[in-house]
């Protein structure tokens, strides 16, 4: 009796030794569980705050992209405005030598009309001149 009472001792301390060791494995594995999950919700919680960053820079850039885009249309008019004015100036300086080119032109025609009228009336008088003169010597040979 008194072996099989030291044997039912050691085999209760032997049942109570394994169920403290799974307890403290249990407790192990539960406590990694736990960092697990942390370290989990923690990336998570990076990712998410990774996505509102991202979210973020991805309407900061397009507001910047925006902002360009504005002002290149911006400068893009002002340089064709600026095109026009050139062009219609020249335009302008073109049609005004031509117009002077023209007036010119019909100021010379003028001068040759006029110098043209005067040798024509000068003709006539010659004719004129020399047809009296010879009347006058019609006259004088009568």
């Amino acid at each position: 009796s008194l072996v099989a009472a030291k044997l039912a001792r050691a085999r209760n301390n032997y049942t109570v030794r394994q169920f403290e060791k799974q307890r403290v494995e249990r407790k192990k594995v539960a406590a990694r569980v736990q960092k697990v999950q942390k370290k989990m919700h923690d990336l998570f919680l990076d990712e998410e705050n990774e996505d509102m960053k991202d979210k973020e820079r991805f309407e900061e850039l397009t507001t910047v992209l925006e902002s360009e885009e504005k002002s290149i249309t911006h400068v893009i008019q002002t340089k064709k405005s600026e095109i026009k004015e050139r062009f219609s100036i020249k335009m302008f300086r073109f049609f005004l030598s031509v117009i002077n080119c023209v007036m010119y032109e019909t100021q010379v025609r003028r001068v040759l009309i006029s110098s043209e009228a005067e040798e024509e009336e000068e003709e006539k008088k010659a004719e004129q001149e020399a047809e009296e003169e010879k009347k006058r010597k019609e006259k004088e040979d009568q």
